[in-house]
């Protein structure tokens, strides 16, 4: 029995978006570098539940409400919620590469 395209694909963007996060470390940056830091904070933030989001899929005046919502399920799967900084780094990510942002 052949396994669909869908389990291939899934495993495909595992190995794509979480395998070079192996490598990360625990620590979490704060302080001006944490800012440079927003494009890994957004990717293993926003990765642990799903793929992350191309940024210009909403407006920065979006972002916060949608992020919010995330901590939201991320809640009521039992999943540890987005430290405050980690938060502010994933939204100036956002923020800056939003949909008409310059």
């Amino acid at each position: 029995m052949t396994r669909p395209l869908f389990a291939h694909l899934r495993w495909a963007a595992f190995a794509v978006f979480f395998v070079p996060l192996l490598g990360c470390s625990g620590t979490e940056s704060s302080g001006p570098a944490a800012v440079a830091d927003g494009p890994l904070a957004f990717r293993k933030g926003c990765g642990r539940c799903h793929l992350p989001p191309n940024p210009k899929a909403h407006g920065a005046d979006e972002w916060p409400g949608v992020v919010a919502r995330m901590q939201t399920h991320m809640a009521t799967q039992g999943k540890a919620p987005l430290t405050v900084e980690q938060r502010a780094e994933i939204l100036e990510y956002l923020t800056s590469h939003a949909l008409g942002a310059s």
